[in-house]
Protein backbone atom coordinates (compact mmCIF):
# COMPACT_ATOMS: atom_id res chain seq x y z
CA UNK A 1 0.00 0.00 0.00
CA UNK A 2 1.18 3.76 -0.42
CA UNK A 3 2.25 5.60 2.11
CA UNK A 4 -0.29 8.52 3.07
CA UNK A 5 1.31 11.98 1.85
CA UNK A 6 3.03 14.17 4.61
CA UNK A 7 0.25 16.54 5.20
CA UNK A 8 2.48 18.62 7.82
CA UNK A 9 4.84 19.62 6.01
CA UNK A 10 2.49 20.14 2.65
CA UNK A 11 0.98 22.48 4.73
CA UNK A 12 3.74 24.56 5.98
CA UNK A 13 4.98 24.88 2.34
CA UNK A 14 1.67 25.66 1.44
CA UNK A 15 0.97 28.45 3.75
CA UNK A 16 4.38 30.11 2.70
CA UNK A 17 3.31 29.73 -0.97
CA UNK A 18 0.39 31.45 -0.49
CA UNK A 19 1.13 33.98 2.78
CA UNK A 20 1.30 37.85 1.92
CA UNK A 21 3.72 38.61 4.69
CA UNK A 22 7.19 38.03 5.40
CA UNK A 23 9.09 34.94 6.30
CA UNK A 24 11.80 34.85 9.15
CA UNK A 25 14.45 34.89 6.05
CA UNK A 26 12.70 37.84 3.67
CA UNK A 27 12.84 41.16 4.56
CA UNK A 28 9.51 43.41 3.41
CA UNK A 29 12.06 44.79 0.49
CA UNK A 30 11.98 41.01 -0.74
CA UNK A 31 7.67 40.23 -0.23
CA UNK A 32 6.90 43.93 -2.09
CA UNK A 33 9.55 42.46 -4.81
CA UNK A 34 8.30 39.11 -5.04
CA UNK A 35 6.87 38.22 -8.46
CA UNK A 36 3.01 37.22 -8.08
CA UNK A 37 1.98 33.97 -8.87
CA UNK A 38 -0.16 33.46 -12.01
CA UNK A 39 -3.44 32.26 -10.89
CA UNK A 40 -3.60 28.92 -11.78
CA UNK A 41 -0.98 28.47 -9.24
CA UNK A 42 -2.63 30.25 -7.04
CA UNK A 43 -5.64 28.32 -6.95
CA UNK A 44 -3.64 24.97 -7.40
CA UNK A 45 -2.25 25.80 -3.86
CA UNK A 46 -4.98 27.04 -2.08
CA UNK A 47 -6.62 23.53 -3.31
CA UNK A 48 -3.94 21.38 -2.07
CA UNK A 49 -4.04 23.38 1.07
CA UNK A 50 -7.74 22.76 2.05
CA UNK A 51 -6.76 18.90 0.69
CA UNK A 52 -3.76 19.24 3.21
CA UNK A 53 -5.37 21.12 5.88
CA UNK A 54 -8.87 18.18 5.83
CA UNK A 55 -5.85 15.67 5.85
CA UNK A 56 -4.78 16.99 9.04
CA UNK A 57 -8.43 16.59 10.12
CA UNK A 58 -8.97 20.73 10.29
CA UNK A 59 -11.69 20.99 8.47
CA UNK A 60 -13.00 23.93 9.86
CA UNK A 61 -10.09 25.84 8.80
CA UNK A 62 -10.46 24.01 5.61
CA UNK A 63 -13.73 25.26 5.04
CA UNK A 64 -13.22 28.91 6.09
CA UNK A 65 -10.26 29.00 3.35
CA UNK A 66 -12.38 27.87 0.87
CA UNK A 67 -15.08 30.58 2.32
CA UNK A 68 -12.49 32.76 1.57
CA UNK A 69 -12.95 32.04 -2.21
CA UNK A 70 -16.12 32.15 -2.81
CA UNK A 71 -16.19 35.81 -4.10
CA UNK A 72 -13.72 35.03 -6.85
CA UNK A 73 -15.35 34.59 -10.39
CA UNK A 74 -17.23 31.45 -11.18
CA UNK A 75 -14.49 30.59 -13.17
CA UNK A 76 -11.77 30.75 -10.91
CA UNK A 77 -13.78 29.36 -8.16
CA UNK A 78 -14.12 26.13 -10.53
CA UNK A 79 -10.96 25.87 -10.79
CA UNK A 80 -9.90 25.52 -7.08
CA UNK A 81 -13.16 23.24 -6.90
CA UNK A 82 -11.86 20.79 -9.86
CA UNK A 83 -8.31 20.94 -8.55
CA UNK A 84 -9.86 19.90 -5.10
CA UNK A 85 -11.53 16.75 -6.62
CA UNK A 86 -8.33 16.07 -7.82
CA UNK A 87 -6.22 16.13 -5.07
CA UNK A 88 -8.51 14.47 -2.81
CA UNK A 89 -7.31 11.05 -4.78
CA UNK A 90 -4.39 11.56 -2.22
CA UNK A 91 -6.79 11.26 0.87
CA UNK A 92 -8.18 8.18 3.05
CA UNK A 93 -12.35 7.91 2.45
CA UNK A 94 -13.52 9.71 5.60
CA UNK A 95 -11.50 12.98 4.51
CA UNK A 96 -12.41 12.47 1.02
CA UNK A 97 -16.28 12.78 2.17
CA UNK A 98 -15.08 15.64 4.44
CA UNK A 99 -13.71 16.97 1.05
CA UNK A 100 -16.68 16.40 -0.80
CA UNK A 101 -19.13 17.89 2.16
CA UNK A 102 -16.45 21.44 1.83
CA UNK A 103 -17.15 21.48 -1.80
CA UNK A 104 -20.78 21.55 -1.26
CA UNK A 105 -20.58 24.31 1.28
CA UNK A 106 -18.63 26.52 -1.35
CA UNK A 107 -21.27 25.98 -4.02
CA UNK A 108 -24.21 27.05 -1.30
CA UNK A 109 -22.25 29.59 -0.01
CA UNK A 110 -21.73 30.77 -3.50
CA UNK A 111 -25.29 31.36 -4.11
CA UNK A 112 -25.35 27.96 -5.97
CA UNK A 113 -28.69 25.82 -6.42
CA UNK A 114 -28.21 22.55 -7.32
CA UNK A 115 -31.27 21.76 -8.40
CA UNK A 116 -31.89 24.41 -9.98
CA UNK A 117 -28.63 25.26 -12.17
CA UNK A 118 -28.29 27.08 -15.03
CA UNK A 119 -26.92 26.03 -18.20
CA UNK A 120 -23.83 27.94 -17.00
CA UNK A 121 -23.36 27.42 -13.78
CA UNK A 122 -23.93 23.41 -15.01
CA UNK A 123 -21.52 23.62 -17.29
CA UNK A 124 -19.04 25.53 -14.49
CA UNK A 125 -19.62 23.51 -11.82
CA UNK A 126 -21.79 20.30 -12.66
CA UNK A 127 -19.16 17.99 -12.63
CA UNK A 128 -16.98 18.90 -9.53
CA UNK A 129 -20.28 19.12 -7.48
CA UNK A 130 -21.35 15.80 -8.91
CA UNK A 131 -17.71 14.23 -7.37
CA UNK A 132 -18.60 15.64 -4.54
CA UNK A 133 -22.44 14.61 -3.99
CA UNK A 134 -21.00 11.07 -4.87
CA UNK A 135 -18.08 11.69 -2.37
CA UNK A 136 -20.81 12.22 0.52
CA UNK A 137 -22.84 9.37 -0.42
CA UNK A 138 -25.72 11.08 -2.35
CA UNK A 139 -25.54 8.55 -5.58
CA UNK A 140 -28.81 9.42 -6.44
CA UNK A 141 -28.27 13.25 -6.67
CA UNK A 142 -25.06 12.77 -8.78
CA UNK A 143 -26.64 11.13 -11.01
CA UNK A 144 -29.36 13.47 -11.20
CA UNK A 145 -26.63 16.04 -12.25
CA UNK A 146 -24.14 13.85 -14.56
CA UNK A 147 -27.73 13.15 -16.36
CA UNK A 148 -28.42 16.77 -17.15
CA UNK A 149 -24.77 16.99 -17.90
CA UNK A 150 -24.98 14.45 -20.46
CA UNK A 151 -27.95 15.88 -21.75
CA UNK A 152 -25.79 18.65 -23.19
CA UNK A 153 -22.57 16.95 -23.82
CA UNK A 154 -24.49 13.48 -25.29
CA UNK A 155 -20.77 12.38 -27.18
CA UNK A 156 -19.18 12.58 -23.99
CA UNK A 157 -18.48 8.73 -23.90
CA UNK A 158 -16.09 9.63 -20.38
CA UNK A 159 -18.93 10.98 -18.78
CA UNK A 160 -21.50 8.66 -19.67
CA UNK A 161 -19.38 5.98 -18.40
CA UNK A 162 -19.16 7.46 -15.36
CA UNK A 163 -22.88 7.85 -14.80
CA UNK A 164 -23.61 4.34 -16.35
CA UNK A 165 -20.88 3.02 -13.55
CA UNK A 166 -22.92 4.91 -10.70
CA UNK A 167 -26.05 4.12 -11.85
CA UNK A 168 -25.12 0.33 -11.88
CA UNK A 169 -23.56 0.48 -8.35
CA UNK A 170 -26.88 1.13 -6.52
CA UNK A 171 -28.71 -2.34 -8.00
CA UNK A 172 -31.39 -0.95 -7.93
CA UNK A 173 -33.90 -2.47 -11.06
CA UNK A 174 -34.64 0.88 -12.86
CA UNK A 175 -30.76 2.51 -12.43
CA UNK A 176 -29.10 -0.97 -13.58
CA UNK A 177 -32.03 -0.82 -16.52
CA UNK A 178 -30.79 2.82 -17.31
CA UNK A 179 -26.78 1.63 -16.75
CA UNK A 180 -27.59 -0.66 -19.50
CA UNK A 181 -29.13 2.05 -21.70
CA UNK A 182 -25.88 3.88 -21.29
CA UNK A 183 -23.81 1.20 -22.10
CA UNK A 184 -25.75 -0.09 -25.13
CA UNK A 185 -24.79 3.82 -26.26
CA UNK A 186 -21.61 3.49 -25.44
CA UNK A 187 -20.93 0.22 -27.58
CA UNK A 188 -22.42 1.61 -30.53
CA UNK A 189 -19.82 4.61 -29.84
CA UNK A 190 -16.78 2.34 -30.17
CA UNK A 191 -15.04 0.21 -32.86
CA UNK A 192 -15.91 -3.10 -32.66
CA UNK A 193 -12.92 -5.20 -31.12
CA UNK A 194 -11.53 -2.21 -29.35
CA UNK A 195 -10.91 -1.79 -25.41
CA UNK A 196 -13.80 0.72 -24.80
CA UNK A 197 -15.78 -1.51 -26.95
CA UNK A 198 -15.25 -4.98 -25.17
CA UNK A 199 -15.72 -3.51 -21.39
CA UNK A 200 -19.14 -2.02 -22.57
CA UNK A 201 -20.36 -4.90 -24.12
CA UNK A 202 -19.23 -7.08 -21.22
CA UNK A 203 -22.42 -4.79 -19.34
CA UNK A 204 -24.50 -5.89 -21.84
CA UNK A 205 -24.71 -9.27 -22.84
Amino acid sequence: TLDLPDFESADRLLQHVLAPAATSTESMDDVEHRMPLPQTLLEAATGLRIVSLTGLGRTEAATSLLRSTVALTPDHLSGILHGLTSASRLLQPERQKSVGEIQLAAVEMAGLNIQTLSDSELDTFGTVIASALEQTGQASQAADVLNRLLARRPSDTAMRRRLADLLMASNKPADVQAAQLHFRKLEASFRAGDADWMDARVHVI
